[in-house]
């Protein structure tokens, strides 16, 4: 899997964040650049508008990058993502944005994270200063089962991640989710699984040092009743 415990203390560590349409990456975005400490990181997306930031107040704007009310940096890709993470790391060189910690990538619905993947791990003017951390992928509660079907897009996200959130879990019923469970355990044996509901899930979790594929599986339901 692609998360690692051999960091390199100089090296920024880099989440994806993927999901098919309506799998819930807005609402989880937006839940995890308002919590305590999630200020020094760089979020970069696809556009603006699909992470919902127009509600957020913009401290200012730097060309295709901007400082949002929490500290969060905030920038979308154009054309080439070893440019767009290039271009974060010049501009924290010459003062026009502060130092972060940490990278999260939000991919389109429909995209394969492999070439993100690959390009982080391989492009030397990103693996110098970045080293891949987790792939966190998000399948939507409701309709994940009949998407796994009918869409290959959807299985590439899952074969390829170390995390899977299942979103919505509050309005599926149990034995839906554990459907779904099984299914995703068929694509990726080794993967992680959380039930969230709202986007809401600790970063501590999301961006812990050890490797997220660690556990089969895990199941709020059955902490829930500890």
């Amino acid at each position: 899997m692609t998360a690692s415990t051999n960091k390199r203390p100089n090296k920024i560590p880099v989440s994806i964040v993927t999901g098919f349409l309506g799998s819930g990456k807005t609402t989880l975005l937006n839940f995890l650049t308002a919590q305590p400490g999630m200020s020094d990181i760089a979020l970069i997306i696809n556009e603006f508008g699909e992470v919902g930031i127009d509600n957020l107040l913009i401290e200012s704007s730097i060309e295709n990058t901007l400082l949002l009310e929490n500290g969060c940096i905030c920038c979308s890709i154009r054309g080439d993502l070893i440019d767009t993470i290039s271009d974060l790391f010049t501009k924290v060189k010459i003062g026009q944005i502060p130092k972060f910690k940490r990278i999260v990538i939000e991919t389109t619905g429909l995209a394969n994270p492999g070439p993100i993947i690959n390009s982080i791990r391989n492009e030397r003017l990103v693996s110098e200063k970045c080293q891949l951390d987790n792939v966190i992928t998000l399948v939507d509660g409701m309709q994940g089962t009949t998407q796994l079907l009918k869409y290959q897009e959807v299985k590439v996200q899952i074969s390829q991640a170390d995390l899977c959130l299942i979103s919505k879990c509050d309005i599926v019923s149990i034995n839906k989710i554990s459907d779904l469970e099984e299914n995703l355990l068929k694509i990726n044996p080794i993967i992680s699984v959380r039930q969230i509901k709202n986007g809401q899930v600790d970063p501590e979790f999301l961006f812990a040092k050890k490797p997220l594929g660690f556990k089969p599986i895990e199941n709020l339901n059955q902490h829930s009743h500890k």
